[in-house]
């Protein structure tokens, strides 16, 4: 005899993705506590690492008196190996402050932003025969205003404007003469702005220094022929900002593995001179606080996690368990009629039941009272029994059932006694000989199984065994 004929088929137990959704929107008791603990898991360890990050320790103290013991027990050659590290320190900022306050530094040379000044000098030269040889001087002119650009004059002032120091501006500007009599006047910025405000005050210095030019070499007239806006790719100016950061890399390791090679001496009065200097440079910015927005959004990521991980759960829950999930599996897997459920209305309310009671009114799903239940189990059975000519039933589960659920059966009984058909109820007939004996005795059953306890196999076995012995499985009621 087939297998799943004798035991059903619960290995095909279908579930509905709208019965799934349901359950995970009538467990959101579970999610909310799932987010709220993960919500304060993540955020709690953001901000215990943002708190960290805002702490300095404190330097240990250290007297003069031990200070200067210690340096009169120095080496010379260990004194020069410390005088060694004060320099590597004090290059390391020198390096450091170009890196961060250069523009040039700050310049994204893969688009990097200029603007060309194209100028013409004219100095109205006619070439004589018939008069004295007089050179012209507009070349002079022109390596006068291209050494002005390029050479620092005009540095001093550019600076004032720019609000940077004179060597800062330097790099951002150079210049170079062109064909005939025009020389031209590159600036560069952070962004295109940046590179216009400096060509408008290259554009005004260059052309204040006109009359100074004029009365030193000549006259003449200049005139700004073109300007012109460009984005370039300067690989040139990438490589020199990555050999800045791998100079100041190179030269932290160098300093790093000196300072490990200090004798126990050396590293004390290092650590103190260390303490004195980083005391004594200056702070540009407060030291960063606890984020509030950082950690607020490691409390929603959180509470986003546990909701999902909730879902999860319950899904998972679902879709693996080995329990009666609702009545409608025992149709499903096992082709039983289901005579009835009846369910506990007086409980104990959980927490904000009302919830509950508005998913229901959504879901439409009509709640009965104990009586009601009660009255429709019977009416099916009676209506069976009817049909069939059944005056005898026995009333089997596959689990042991607690008092209470028992005493639901003993109502049961007694209401069936009352309509004539008398009732028998014995529990778990695959291991209980006296129970399975009754049963083929009266030769029809009706099985009682409970929500989240009767196991699927269980059933199954049951009814196979029903089966064996000619017994006709009448159908069921769920508690």
């Amino acid at each position: 005899m087939d297998n799943n004929m004798l035991y059903g088929n619960e290995n095909e137990r279908q579930v509905k993705l709208s019965d799934l959704l349901w359950e995970i929107v009538y467990g959101w008791r579970l999610l909310i506590v799932g987010a709220v603990i993960l919500a304060v898991a993540l955020g709690g360890l953001k901000f215990v690492k943002e708190w960290r990050g805002t702490r300095t320790e404190e330097p240990e103290e250290v007297s003069e008196e031990d200070l200067m013991l210690v340096e009169e027990e120095l080496t010379e050659d260990e004194l020069l190996q410390l005088e060694d590290a004060r320099d590597l320190w004090d290059q390391i900022e020198i390096q450091e402050k170009y890196a961060e306050e250069s523009p040039r530094m700050h310049i994204d040379p893969y688009e990097q932003d200029i603007v060309v000044l194209q100028y013409y000098v004219d100095t109205n030269y006619t070439y004589n025969l018939m008069e004295n040889y007089v050179p012209d001087y507009v070349s002079n002119i022109m390596g006068a205003y291209v050494y002005y650009v390029n050479n620092y004059g005009i540095r001093a002032e550019l600076s004032k404007r720019m609000d940077m120091t004179e060597y800062y501006a330097g790099e951002l500007i150079s210049a170079g003469t062109g064909m005939g009599s025009m020389f031209t006047v590159t600036a560069m910025g952070v962004d295109a702005d940046a590179a216009n405000s400096m060509a408008d005050a290259l554009d005004d210095l260059i052309t204040k220094y006109k009359p100074t030019l004029s009365a030193k070499i000549g006259e003449h007239d200049l005139i700004l022929v073109d300007r012109y806006n460009s984005v370039l790719r300067n690989t040139s100016l990438a490589t020199e900002q990555a050999n800045v950061i791998a100079a100041i890399k190179s030269s932290k390791a160098n300093l790093d593995a000196m300072v490990e090679a200090f004798t126990p001496n050396q590293q004390l009065v290092w650590k103190n001179e260390k303490n004195i200097m980083e005391e004594e440079k200056p702070l540009d910015k407060e030291p960063a606080g606890i984020s509030i927005v950082s950690v607020l959004k490691y409390i929603i990521l959180g509470g986003v996690a546990g909701v999902f991980l909730g879902c999860v759960w319950i899904a998972m829950r679902s879709l693996l368990t080995t329990r009666l999930r609702n009545s409608d599996d025992i149709q499903q897997m096992y082709g039983l009629r289901v005579f009835g459920s009846i369910t506990e209305t007086e409980k104990k309310k959980r927490f904000l039941s009302g919830i509950d009671k508005w998913l229901d009114s959504l879901r439409s799903k009509e709640k009965w009272t104990k009586e009601e239940q009660l009255d429709l189990i019977l009416t099916n059975i009676k209506v069976t029994c009817r049909k069939e000519q059944i005056g005898k039933v026995f009333l089997t589960s596959s689990v042991h059932l607690q008092e209470a659920d028992k005493a639901q059966i003993t109502e049961l009984m007694g209401e069936l006694q009352k309509m004539g058909i008398q009732a028998q109820y014995g529990e778990r007939i695959t291991s209980n000989a006296a129970s399975f004996e009754r049963m083929t005795d009266i030769g029809q059953a009706v099985m009682v199984e409970k929500l989240g306890v009767s196991a699927y196999e269980a059933i199954g076995k049951e009814i196979g065994m029903c089966r064996e012995q000619s017994v006709k499985t009448l159908g069921v009621v769920v508690i």
